[in-house]
């Protein structure tokens, strides 16, 4: 991503209207034209109904739906056709337990609040222009969880009974 005026739409959900207003202002002075907002991820989904965003930013702690929440729902519903959006996770908790939540959840990436302008375009800049691999198995959707390629790893389903579980997505 390059500055300038950006050719992307960002849902933006977060109960708290003050983080809101820092994130959707961060987005505009990246370029971002089409950003939208939600205060929580019940609304969020409703909107998503008639409007697919190309990326969402998600609070990690609101009600009645959490970040993480919102993710696996997101990513297991069998009537939504958003279910491969990349999501990006927006958390004061960093730590490790955190983090493999997220990842287990289906969430592409982690943004850390304080925010900083910098941390929003990597995040951006990742799932965009270098996003993982999407899987779909029976026990898991979202991006593929290993961060880096390794030529000696074989992969989960290294045995052929186990290749006919899973099925691939790929994101172009």
């Amino acid at each position: 991503m390059s500055a300038g005026s950006v050719n992307l739409s960002v849902l933006v959900v977060d109960d708290n209207q003050f983080m809101r207003v820092i994130v959707v202002t961060l987005l505009r002075a990246l370029g971002v034209r089409d950003v939208r907002e939600s205060a929580d991820g019940a609304d969020a989904f409703s909107m998503m109904k008639t409007w697919r965003p190309d990326v969402v930013i998600i609070d990690q702690h609101m009600q009645p739906i959490s970040g993480l929440e919102f993710s696996i729902l997101l990513r297991r519903g069998s009537d939504n056709d958003a279910f491969d959006v990349p999501l990006i996770l927006l958390t004061a908790h960093t730590e490790r337990s955190t983090i493999e939540a997220a990842r287990d959840a289906g969430i592409d990436e982690i943004l850390a609040k304080p925010l900083a302008a910098s941390a929003l375009l990597q995040r951006l800049t990742a799932v965009i222009e270098n996003r993982r691999r999407f899987l779909r198995t029976k026990t898991y959707v979202g991006p593929d969880r290993r961060r880096r390629n390794d030529p000696k790893y074989r992969g989960a389903m290294r045995r052929a009974t186990d290749r006919s579980d899973a099925e691939e997505y790929s994101i172009d």
